[in-house]
């Protein structure tokens, strides 16, 4: 074809020469007068129109094929344009994703999530001439700003244009229009009008937990080359952040673990010198009595143990000892059994408002554990109240569950805050244990429970637990109504007390004493067991759980101890004893530190009466 268009002029021509010497050959015949004299005036035109025809034909022809020339020319140029810019375009694909799987292997090898960003945006831009990228990182463990790297290094980022960024990039990727702002904020450049760019949001969970961001090339043809680099490189740091996370937490499990084993044996002997200093000082009620001094005192003295019974059990919720009995329990009346307990907590300038039915509120959640949200919750609000107000708690029945909701009038938190109240150890106070809120969402999640948080900063907090609503059982309905009772009277009752920590056995003796009981004190199973087979029997027998040599559950299910004890009560600071052992009537737990009170409750769940109120 394209020899055809490059001979056809030359044929053009050569046969518009070979005409026009046709014609000038006529011309010189009929002026020499040579032509025939008896060609005609009209023929003679004939023959001139014959010769010319051939000339004009030629003459268009070569016109039109020059310009199929020119056509096919400009056609190969432009051709030859389209490869050298694909080219190009392969050549800055290549470099793109080495550059990405430059920052892959880098991601490999490192774990600063800053530095990562810092090399993925540098890479990235040095891959696309005449671009700019930054990699926005949203405040975490290691930083309470956003950060934004680039080649100009990892710098903080103002929440408010962390805010601005989040509300135009969202959660998809794609092309944005950069306002002037954002544009000098992330990119350090002066714009007098928006531009086009680039972003993709790092998703963790499907949440976005940084940005990476653009200003592509001026050359608009190179956007859709350099565009699917951005949402690679910040799948790349998503699966980086991921895996940052899953080490953190993996260690902070294991920290835990260690953490835990130390806080269970930290709590047993805590809880036990809270029982013994709680027995002392129910005995000194009564020589207290109508002398405000010291009723004041010792008021203190209570406000104090209930503080470090709070700091036990949440060191027990670290170490996942199981505490108490587990089942459904009537939140209301627990609720008013728990109040005078939170009022100790109230400091002068606080004031506690309790709202709760009058009918039974019975959900999936036991006692012990309902009591342990409370304190929490409460001193939590006291303490966002430095200034003082109130704290309200209510519970009623909603939509098939019971809502519990412990609301206070404090200075509040702000989303960073909220987002990570419940991780273990983080706290606001310079005292705090960071402990009281992880406390809570692990008790909800073994209850299967929902934690809903509402704060902003200056308008307080409500925090809402939604717990699945149950029926009563005989069971529940007994530990229900044994939620502080009145103290009680047991005249004549005998009692075999086992305690290996003085100071407890003390105490606890001092309690039993008062309540009318004949008490037999000795400091392990083994004295215990002495008495029993030398023909000695007992109403009670009160034993601690942990002690050298026999524990209390193999003294309570020892032979000699069911034929010659009416029943058996078991103490213990960390946690409860096997269930097969408290399955029979006749065997209770009582968990330290206990006051007169439900040390009480306890032994008439067990022996019944006598009882005097």
């Amino acid at each position: 074809m394209v020899a055809g268009i490059v001979l056809g002029p030359v044929w053009a021509l050569v046969v518009a020469a070979a005409s026009l010497a046709s014609l000038g050959g006529i011309f010189w015949l009929d002026v020499q007068g040579l032509l025939p004299p008896s060609l005609a005036p009209g023929t003679k035109g004939n023959l001139y129109s014959a010769v010319a025809i051939p000339i004009v034909a030629s003459a268009v022809l070569f016109f039109a094929l020059v310009r199929d020339l020119e056509q096919l020319a400009a056609a190969s140029a432009k051709l030859a344009e389209e490869r050298l810019a694909e080219r190009q375009r392969a050549d800055l694909r290549a470099t793109l994703f080495g550059a990405i799987s430059e920052v892959g292997r880098f991601a490999l090898e490192t774990r600063d999530m800053s530095k990562l960003a810092k090399v993925a945006a540098s890479r990235l831009e040095a891959a696309m001439p005449g671009s700019r990228v930054r990699v926005v990182l949203a405040p975490n463990r290691g930083s309470d700003l956003a950060r934004v790297a680039g080649t100009d290094g990892v710098r903080d980022l103002d929440p408010r244009t962390e805010r601005a960024l989040a509300a135009l990039v969202g959660a998809s990727p794609g092309m944005v229009t950069w306002p002037p702002d954002l544009i000098r904020a992330l990119f350090g450049v002066e714009a007098d009008r928006p531009l086009p760019g680039l972003a993709a949001p790092i998703l963790l969970s499907r949440e976005p937990v940084g940005f990476v961001v653009g200003l592509p090339p001026e050359d608009p043809t190179c956007v859709p080359v350099v565009a699917p680099g951005t949402p690679l490189i910040a799948d790349l740091l998503a699966a980086a952040y991921a895996r940052s996370e899953a080490e953190y937490r993996m260690m902070q499990a294991q920290k835990l673990e260690v953490v835990g084993r130390l806080a269970g044996g930290v709590a047993h002997d805590f809880n036990n010198l809270l029982t013994a200093m709680r027995a002392l000082v129910d005995d000194l009620h009564a020589d207290v009595a109508g002398r405000r001094h010291g009723e004041e005192t010792v008021a203190l003295l209570e406000s104090a143990i209930d503080r470090g019974a709070l700091v036990a059990g949440q060191l027990l919720a670290v170490s996942k000892r199981p505490r108490g009995v587990s089942g459904p329990c009537d939140v209301a009346r627990a609720l008013r059994g728990v109040q005078p307990l939170l009022e100790r907590l109230m400091p002068d300038e606080c004031r506690l408002v309790l709202a709760v039915a009058d009918e039974a509120l019975w959900a999936d959640v036991d006692i012990a554990s309902l009591e342990q949200l409370m304190l929490n919750l409460v001193v939590n609000a006291v303490e966002a109240m430095p200034s003082g107000g109130t704290v309200t708690v209510t519970a009623e029945g909603v939509d098939g569950g019971i809502d519990v909701r412990v609301q206070d009038t404090g200075t509040g938190m702000d989303e960073r805050v909220r987002a990570r109240i419940f991780d273990p150890f983080f706290t606001t106070k310079a005292d705090g244990t960071g402990l009281g809120m992880a406390v809570v969402r692990d008790i909800t999640r073994r209850y299967g429970a929902l934690v809903d948080v509402d704060s902003k900063p200056g308008e307080g907090t409500t925090i809402t637990l939604r717990f699945r609503a149950r029926s009563p059982s005989d069971q529940d309905d007994s530990i229900g109504e044994s939620s502080r009772p009145d103290a009680s009277t047991f005249e004549g009752l005998e009692v075999l007390l086992v305690e290996d920590n003085e100071l407890v056995r003390v105490g606890v003796e001092r309690m039993l004493v008062g309540m009318g009981c004949s008490v037999e004190a000795v400091g392990d199973g083994q004295q215990a067991l002495s008495r029993l087979e030398a023909g000695a029997s007992y109403d009670l027998l009160v034993t601690d759980l942990h002690m050298p040599g026999m524990s209390g559950e193999s003294l309570a299910g020892h032979p000699v101890v069911r034929d010659r004890v009416r029943g058996v009560l078991i103490a213990s600071g960390d946690r409860a004893p096997s269930k097969h052992v408290t399955a029979g009537k006749r065997v209770e737990f009582v968990e330290k530190p206990f006051d007169r009170r439900t040390l009480a409750s306890a032994i008439r769940r067990v022996v019944g009466g006598p009882v005097h109120g």
